[in-house]
């Protein structure tokens, strides 16, 4: 099947030299369904070896710190799930075995030591279960969403350390949220298997569908700029499968297609932009690449290397080097090898040195938030991003 758009057909993706990587990766063990790195324009983070422990450390500090680094530190309890703010740099939140959400500031100079106090403790004391899912509102500032075993999911104003919203309850307890271009309805896709999309400020399920198949559940992505709900899961054979289906009508998807091999859920890495899907399972040595557009999904090919990865993160737009038509950018972690391999996506031009090339570069999300959890709580209009020029 021909690509939509043939200027990236020929996309291909190429690891960064070794000193340009990130050694001394030494994760510890979260919960099944995580995804055990998240990155943000300044850091990625991941749960450290000692119980308890959080990593984080600057894009910009390559090579291999001491296995000893300083950590965000909470001895009460396991660390299940992590992520990292988009919309502040120095944000991370962790999820835990005790039920409760720790935010934590890294310092304006980075983490220079250990830091055990939390700047907000959510949920703590509370009546949940073991917390497995902690997630940024992608555009509104110190708003957390945590979803824990017991099927409640929640969302917390950080200033306030209150918990503004509880959604209506699911069949199952979410392992995976995400949300439309403006921020106010979020998709999810818990253990039973099902994708709700919802109106938290409403507490309303506007929609709910089961999109695959399979026994096995699966990971959800709203493409916010074609409107289009991408899932991936297993049919009732066992194979792999990925779907793109209108939130607006659910009944039918518009597209569906079967990925050959591998086990793992793969988990979709999307790039607004571009309309590029980025596909990585865990266990796999394989990052697929695919195009979107608002009825088919178009598989562009594929970056495959002999090292599985555990984990697969997408950096922002401001990372890639557009001297060489690079359009995006993956942190890929293998675990085997202690180390964190940036994959550089690329299209083939050879005037891309002397000429800018606008047109793999339309405008980007400037990075700043929309609103804050106050105003989100109050039911105030949803703003769509704002998009700015791609710098070079």
């Amino acid at each position: 099947m021909a690509a939509p758009q043939s200027k990236l057909k020929h996309v291909f993706g190429t690891e960064m030299q070794m000193q340009d990587c990130y050694g001394n990766v030494r994760p510890g063990v979260c919960h099944v369904d995580s995804n055990t790195i998240k990155a943000n324009n300044k850091y990625f983070a991941f749960p450290g070896t000692m119980n308890g422990t959080l990593c984080v450390q600057a894009l910009s500090d390559k090579g291999s710190p001491p296995e000893e680094r300083p950590v965000l530190f909470n001895e009460e309890s396991t660390v299940l799930d992590v992520d990292i703010s988009q919309t502040d740099d120095s944000l991370v939140a962790a999820g835990y075995e005790d039920g409760s959400a720790m935010v934590f500031r890294i310092p304006a100079e980075g983490l220079t030591q250990n830091i055990t106090t939390a700047n907000a403790t959510l949920g703590a004391g509370g009546d949940s279960r073991r917390l497995l899912y902690v997630s940024f509102h992608p555009l509104v500032a110190n708003l957390l969403m945590t979803a824990h075993a017991n099927k409640v999911t929640k969302l917390w104003d950080i200033e306030s350390q209150q918990d503004c919203f509880t959604l209506p309850a699911h069949g199952g307890a979410v392992i995976n949220a995400s949300w439309s271009n403006a921020g106010d309805l979020c998709a999810t896709i818990a253990k039973d298997k099902k994708v709700r999309v919802v109106d938290p400020r409403a507490s309303t399920v506007a929609t709910e569908y089961l999109p695959h198949d399979g026994n096995k559940s699966g990971r959800v992505a709203w493409l916010g700029n074609l409107d289009r709900l991408c899932t991936v899961g297993f049919t009732k054979t066992g194979g792999r499968e990925i779907a793109m289906t209108d939130p607006r009508n659910v009944q039918k998807p518009l597209f569906t297609a079967q990925l050959e091999g591998g086990t793992a859920t793969p988990l979709p890495l999307y790039d607004a932009d571009l309309s590029l899907l980025f596909l990585g399972g865990r266990g796999e040595g394989i990052i697929r690449i695919a195009q979107a557009t608002e009825d088919k999904i178009t598989f562009l090919g594929q970056y495959a290397n002999k090292d599985p990865q555990s984990a697969v993160a997408l950096l922002p737009k401001s990372h890639v080097d557009v001297t060489t038509c690079e359009v995006a950018r993956v942190l890929k972690l293998i675990e085997t090898r202690h180390v964190v391999v940036p994959i550089r996506f690329e299209v083939p031009r050879q005037a891309a040195a002397h000429i800018f090339q606008d047109d793999l570069y339309p405008s980007t999300w400037d990075r700043r938030p929309t609103m804050d959890a106050a105003q989100f709580a109050s039911n105030a209009p949803c703003p769509a991003p704002t998009l700015v020029p791609v710098q070079h």
